[in-house]
This record gives structure tokens, sequence and C-alpha cells, in this order.
């Protein structure tokens, strides 16, 4: 599930790239020092060691798709891992502006949208969203949940899979009628905080909330203003989420509900 998906893609293809392009330089030496070496996303291995790879795939210039990250905007998540890689080996390409931006990636840098980054404050009056905002965001997450049988979309990530059997017993909990003070909307979040929740630690750390705001983000510009409130040290714990949504702790439900 999960933004951890993107990874295991541009290993995919960055290794298949690495088979590809740079087959004609690696020798059977090469290979057997290369069987037992652990390269992170964005290196290749050659010669015992694990390096940078000077550019992306064929395929990422071809299929671009920008990426927010940390306010710079990256052609997609190729050059991202290509750039911390850069920065954590201290290269001097490290936030090259050519294709970084002057970021300089590390790996606490989170994606935290799949679009050109936006001035989202700009796009939300919260001064007139504020009042109704709450019920929206609810009735938004109700909807991705109800499509979620129907997207092939890999910007999805927010929800694990499930079999249809798991599903169907979801359903009927989950697609009840919100009211707009909320009403009915307990089971829907306590089920979106335990997807959200990866680590089952009861609280919502800044990277896993970055799974919400990389489905949600820039459709719903006023998002951030919303969970700024309810963020605290860059986690929100489970009952400052369902006061968040003004959401009485009696209406929620227990992880283990979801299995």
């Amino acid at each position: 599930m999960r933004c951890i998906q993107h990874q295991f893609l541009l290993s995919a293809l960055l290794s298949r790239y690495a088979s590809d392009e740079y087959a004609s330089s690696f020798n059977s030496e090469d290979e057997d020092k290369c069987a037992d070496v652990k390269c992170t996303v964005g290196e290749y291995c050659k010669e015992g060691k694990c390096h940078c790879y000077d550019f992306c795939p064929s395929d990422w210039l071809i299929h671009q798709s920008k990426i927010c990250v940390d306010g710079y905007t990256y052609s997609h998540t190729c050059d991202l891992y290509r750039n911390i890689c850069y920065c954590r080996k201290g290269d001097p390409r490290c936030g090259d502006e050519r294709y970084f931006n002057g970021h300089r990636a590390d790996s606490d840098s989170i994606i935290r949208y799949f679009a050109e980054c936006q001035e989202l404050t700009t796009k939300c009056n919260w001064a007139v969203q504020r009042r109704y905002f709450r019920y929206q965001f609810i009735l938004w997450l109700q909807q991705l949940l109800r499509s979620r049988s129907y997207g092939t979309d890999p910007r999805n990530v927010l929800l694990r899979p499930r079999s249809e059997h798991d599903w169907l017993a979801l359903d009927s909990l989950l697609a009840k009628h919100i009211g707009r003070n909320g009403e009915n909307a307990g089971p829907l979040l306590s089920f979106v905080f335990c997807e959200l929740d990866v680590d089952k630690n009861g609280m919502i750390e800044e990277r896993e909330l970055a799974m919400l705001t990389q489905v949600a983000l820039p459709t719903l510009a006023c998002l951030e203003i919303f969970l700024g409130n309810c963020i605290s040290g860059r986690t929100i714990s489970r009952d400052t989420w369902f006061n968040c949504f003004e959401i009485d702790s009696r209406d929620t439900m227990l992880c283990s509900n979801f299995v």
C-alpha cells in the first residue's frame, strides 16, 4: 500500500535501467561483486559499490509526473531519489539548479502531493470555507472509499489492498449517510485514522500524514490549514484527530475492528 509503492516502482525501473543501460560496462566479475550488495533507491551497484545515477532512465523523461517536495517541484520521483543520493554522499550535484531547483534533499524529504508546487493558501478562502470544510472533507473521504474498487491511479496511495470480501464487510459500516454536523462519521474517520497509522503507535506522524496529502492535494486547497489546527509536534494523536472533526469518542471505533 501507500507511498512506498512509488519506491517499489522506482526501484523496479531503475533496476531494469541498470541492466539495460549499464550492461555493456558490467562484466561477470562486477556481477559477482554486486551479488550481495544492497543499494538504496536512486543507486546502482558497480564493482561492489553503490553509485548515484547520473541521469534518470528514459521512461521517466517520457512520462513526467511532477511532484511537490518541501516546497520544491521535481519533474518526477526519479529525480528526487537521485538528488537524495547526491546530497547523502556529498556530491557537488546535490541541489543542482537545473534539475533540483537548489533543494538539498535528504531521507526526511517528503512528497507532499503529485503536482507542481502551488501556493495553496491563495487558493483557499478559509474565512468562507472553515464553516463547512470539515463536512466537505468527510464526504471526500467517504467518496474515496466508495471509489476504491474502480481506481487504478497509482497516486491513490491511502488505502491498502483488501479482498473484495473484506470490502463488502466494511461497506455497510463506512457508507452511512453523513450529517452536516458529522453524524455517523465516527466509523469512517476511525477507519481512515487506522489506515494512516501504519506503525500502529496510536499517532499519525508526518510521513504517514503525507499519504493523505498526496491523494488530497492540491484539490482540497484548505486541507493543510484544517490539519494545521490538529498537528502538535508533527504528529496527530487519536484523540486530537477526532477532536479536529468534532466527533465524540463514544462514536469512534478501535483499529481492531478493521482487519
